[in-house]
């Protein structure tokens, strides 16, 4: 860079030039101009001076008005004072000024006040301290030629006076000039405070528009604040321990839902935190091409929680003024409230809908409690006459009326133990006795348990288990209550001459069994809802049961640390999945079990 260009100049003796103090000022100037020029001619027709002078003052004056035509086009078209490139201007004025005076008299011309024109040009685009020592040369330079061109004795009060004139004019434009400033600024800054309140105004009256709906306000916020920062992306962070979330993002380097484990505005304890690209605190996490800058924003509740935070990305260092830091704090705090209420109405409004299910679940377990109780004491009672004549009756009859209560018993049996192990699961009070496990000839064994129910509803069975399937780690007791369960679950919907399909195989270090069936199938409403307790998804009251099999199946699953879901079957059904952790023997050669309760 050339070290004498205009830049460099500025930088180095700090030259920096002021914004007019009216718009336009160049035509006031002209106004000026003009206005100076007429009153040295008039002081020259009202003044009376015994000054030698060199040219008439009336030919002096005709210059002046021929100079001033052609400055004043140049002045009217290149507005010099307004760009703040008054040198040539400046300097113009002052050469003519000097020489008008110099030919006029001197220290005695009436053409004097020509040097207010460079005076005012100065003090209106510079700084007072530049303003000064300008005044101070100009007024050196007409001390100079006045004295090397006055040719008479003239009283050193007259030099003096006309020396002090000069910069106490000077001295008082500059005040007035910096008065105006100043109140120029400060109506400046209220303009700008007043049109930021209006936007603070017109984004909280859009939040409060949207307050009960979390995803309308994120949006909002994550708007308001990329323009109020003027960023070039922005994303919304909110608190889900031990990581943040992102909840709302402008940008698609980042996608809604996408966890962010680490964020070293975090552990500051402001509410704004600017970091500057290539600091130890930069994230990571930014993937953005060009942004220089992030602006961490914290959330907080009314109870001083924090929530959350908004990551602004600028592709500029400029720092934050203090009115910004201010607006910005103000919309933080606003932020963070509509946010805190519309979690608050949120979780309100899901613990509505959980008393909502909770009320409707209620009402099917009793009813379907009621049916599954009615139904066997019907024909226990039905029953219960004929006990007396068992004798008299024929073989087969005896051995059918035996065979019914028996099954009715079973039913109230299984019912009752149903409910008991409902409750066991919920008071932790059940324990697991875990060993190694051969999955496959466990799967045969149930199998074998339900083949009644296989034959009279002439169902095919198809299993796909593969013998090398290793040995898994469970409860024999509960993972038959599992398969059994889920099988006879399957059995219950499969239509007369339907399909079960059981298939096993590894996935990582677990076994995944699953068990399709051709029956119904499940709506993805009831899928999200079917292992709840109570919970049943079909009309039919003789096939639901009370909706405790398929809890109690996803407890003892979690308690063996598998899982449990359901999807639909490539048969047309319901498929049920769950998965069992592979055995693997300790360190020591020993199982560690522990006692089951049973």
């Amino acid at each position: 860079m050339n070290p004498f260009s205009k830049v460099s100049i500025r930088k180095k003796f700090n030259i920096k030039f002021l914004n007019p103090l009216v718009p336009d000022i160049d035509k006031y100037n002209l106004i000026i101009r003009w206005g100076v020029v007429f009153a040295s001619g008039l002081s020259y027709i009202f003044a009376e001076t015994e000054a030698q002078i060199r040219i008439n003052p009336i030919g002096s004056f005709l210059l002046l008005i021929l100079y001033n035509i052609p400055v004043s086009i140049y002045i009217f078209n290149r507005k010099p004072i307004e760009k703040g490139n008054p040198w040539l201007l400046i300097a113009s004025d002052t050469i003519v000024s000097l020489v008008v005076i110099a030919f006029t008299g001197g220290h005695l011309s009436i053409f004097f006040f020509l040097l207010i024109l460079p005076i005012i040009e100065t003090v209106t685009v510079y700084k007072w301290l530049i303003s000064m020592t300008i005044i101070v040369i100009i007024d050196a330079l007409q001390l100079f030629i006045s004295t090397l061109t006055t040719s008479e004795n003239v009283h050193p009060l007259i030099v003096i006076n006309r020396f002090i004139a000069l910069l106490i004019f000077g001295l008082l434009f500059i005040i007035f000039k910096e008065r105006a400033q100043i109140e120029e600024e400060k109506r400046r800054q209220i303009e700008i405070a007043m049109a930021h309140e209006r936007n603070l105004n017109e984004i909280f009256l859009k939040i409060g528009e949207s307050s009960t709906r979390l995803e309308e306000v994120l949006n909002i916020i994550l708007e308001s604040a990329q323009k109020l920062l003027d960023a070039s992306g922005a994303i919304i962070l909110l608190n889900e321990n031990p990581f943040l979330r992102v909840s709302a993002s402008s940008t698609s380097k980042h996608f809604i839902g996408e966890e962010i484990k680490k964020l070293n505005c975090k552990n500051n304890k402001d509410q704004i935190v600017i970091v500057e690209k290539g600091s130890n605190d930069w994230p990571d996490f930014v993937k953005e091409v060009g942004i220089r800058q992030l602006i961490c924003v914290k959330l907080s509740s009314p109870s001083q929680e924090t929530l959350g935070w908004i990551v602004v990305g600028r592709d500029k260092t400029e720092p934050l003024s203090v009115q910004q830091l201010n607006l910005i704090k103000s919309f933080a705090l606003e932020a963070g409230f509509a946010i805190h209420n519309s979690q608050l109405y949120r979780r309100e409004q899901a613990h509505i809908k959980k008393l909502e299910e909770f009320e409707e679940l209620r009402s099917t377990f009793f009813s379907s409690l009621g049916h599954e109780l009615k139904t066997p004491i019907t024909v226990l009672k039905t029953l219960s006459p004929s006990l007396k004549s068992l004798k008299n009756l024929p073989g087969d009859t005896q051995k059918e009326i035996i065979e019914i209560i028996n099954q009715n018993l079973n039913r109230l049996e299984s019912l009752v133990q149903e409910m008991l192990e409902s409750a066991r699961l919920e008071s932790n009070t059940i324990q697991l006795y875990t060993v190694p496990i051969n999955i496959v000839s466990r799967i045969d064994n149930v199998t074998r348990l339900v083949s009644p129910i296989i034959k009279r509803k002439n169902i095919k069975l198809i299993k796909d288990m593969p013998r090398d399937i290793p040995m898994i780690n469970a409860d024999p007791k509960r993972l038959d209550q599992i398969l059994f369960n889920l099988l006879n679950n399957g059995l219950k919907f499969t239509p007369q001459g339907g399909t079960i399909k059981i298939s096993i195989k590894t996935l990582n270090n677990t076994v995944l069994i699953c068990i399709d069936d051709t029956g119904p199938g499940i709506s993805k409403e009831d899928q999200d809802r079917i292992f709840d307790k109570f919970y049943t998804s079909s009309k039919n009251k003789a096939l639901t049961g009370v909706g405790l099999g398929l809890f109690i199946c996803r407890e003892l699953v979690k308690m063996h640390g598998g899982k449990i879901w359901v999807e639909d079957s490539k048969l047309g059904g319901s498929r049920f999945c769950f998965t069992m952790p592979i055995y693997k023997e300790s360190k020591n050669g020993k199982d560690d079990k522990k006692d089951s309760g049973h």
